[in-house]
């Protein structure tokens, strides 16, 4: 049974892979596709690699990685200065899936794809906690989401979904040296304002930014989020405009991507973790398994199913508001060996019921529902 997966990273990421890889776009399409699935961004190969077991030949598609899509029109005769649009609807014409896992929320690529992939039997969704664009709904089968509170929206609107929760790659662990902690805590995410996104995050970053030391790694897009959170600063504050703002604020460093947020969350003796506005009730996100896969000592927020996932106190700290989470972070600051003790309570965790092998069996039912 065969399984495409299309999908966009974050241009940002895209970017810095290639920088980072002098010379590398000019490599062959495999070449390139296997040196970014060894830096583990987001799925990555984590799917393909975990469903193969169970029967599924899969194909992932980063659509607009535009060095690897041009590397494989180059191969495979297509135009190589066409779209990324118009390369992956060739990548599914010759990889003639079954399924198709549509990341993304392109209504017009995804109705050519279906006219022009012979034999596709299904199209499946994704959606994190926030939903995106509805365009493309109309001709997916099955949503899937990280978070329950999606499913239930999606459901409302009369769309099937099921949950499929995030999980680890223990293959990540390999990759990553084994240096001791640089930091106490260190918070790595993004900072979108909108409804539905981080405006939580950025009031509770920016009160607890003034109580203990923090390593923040954040995007920085076109109009920054150093402005938004100096302001959320100074209304919780009172900070007249202008004035300083707390040191980890002013010495934040960018977004991390892939590996280097792997080892960034390594050598941190705690992470924190907040959810997205639109995820009010359950944890859901990445953050809670890349994290404890690498042993390191989650700080989360309080969600009413953080007892199924792991035990608090014990394998992850949990905190209500503000006060609670600086609190938190001063006492690993002050106590490492209790940060350590629950960051390798917490990969146990993870390593025994969270890793994409875990989920697999999960998402073959899903497939397999399509076939039907």
């Amino acid at each position: 049974m065969r399984l495409l997966r299309i999908t966009t990273l974050y241009p940002s990421y895209i970017d810095a892979f290639y920088r980072g890889h002098p010379g590398l776009a000019r490599e062959p399409y495999a070449v390139q596709r296997s040196r970014l699935d060894e830096d583990f961004f987001g799925w990555a190969d984590s799917w393909s690699f975990a469903l193969a077991p169970l029967g599924w030949e899969t194909q992932d598609v980063a659509m607009n990685a535009a060095p690897l899509q041009r590397a494989w029109a180059r191969e495979h005769g297509a135009k190589v200065f066409a779209s990324g649009e118009r390369i992956a609807i060739e990548q599914a014409r010759e990889f003639r899936p079954d399924l198709l896992w549509y990341d993304h929320d392109d209504a017009a690529l995804l109705q050519a794809i279906r006219e022009r992939v012979p034999g596709l039997r299904g199209v499946l969704g994704w959606t994190g906690s926030a939903l995106g664009r509805t365009g493309a709904w109309p001709q997916i089968q099955l949503m899937l989401s990280c978070a329950p509170e999606a499913v239930l929206a999606c459901e409302s609107r009369g769309l099937k979904a099921a949950l499929l929760p995030h999980a680890f790659d223990p293959r990540v662990a390999e990759r990553l040296p084994d240096l001791p902690p640089r930091w106490d805590a260190s918070f790595i995410g993004q900072l979108v304002e909108g409804a539905g996104f981080h405006g939580g995050r950025l009031r509770l970053l920016a009160e607890v930014a003034t109580r203990v030391p923090i390593e923040l790694f954040v995007p920085r897009p076109p109009r920054t989020w150093r402005s938004r959170i100096r302001r959320a600063v100074s209304a919780l504050t009172g900070r007249r405009k202008g004035a300083p703002v707390p040191p980890a604020i002013a010495a934040a460093h960018d977004g991390v991507y892939g590996l280097a947020m792997y080892q960034v969350l390594r050598e941190s003796r705690a992470a924190l973790n907040i959810h997205a506005d639109s995820s009010p009730r359950f944890a859901s996100n990445m953050r809670l398994f890349e994290a404890t896969g690498v042993g390191t000592c989650l700080v989360t927020d309080w969600k009413e199913n953080i007892g199924a996932l792991f035990e608090p106190d014990r394998e992850v700290l949990t905190y209500r508001d503000a006060s609670e989470c600086a609190a938190l972070l001063s006492r690993l600051s002050k106590h490492p060996d209790e940060a350590a003790a629950i960051g390798a309570a917490g990969r146990r965790r993870t390593l025994a019921a969270h890793t994409f092998a875990h989920r697999a069996p999960l998402l073959d039912g899903h497939l397999r529902s399509l076939l039907r």
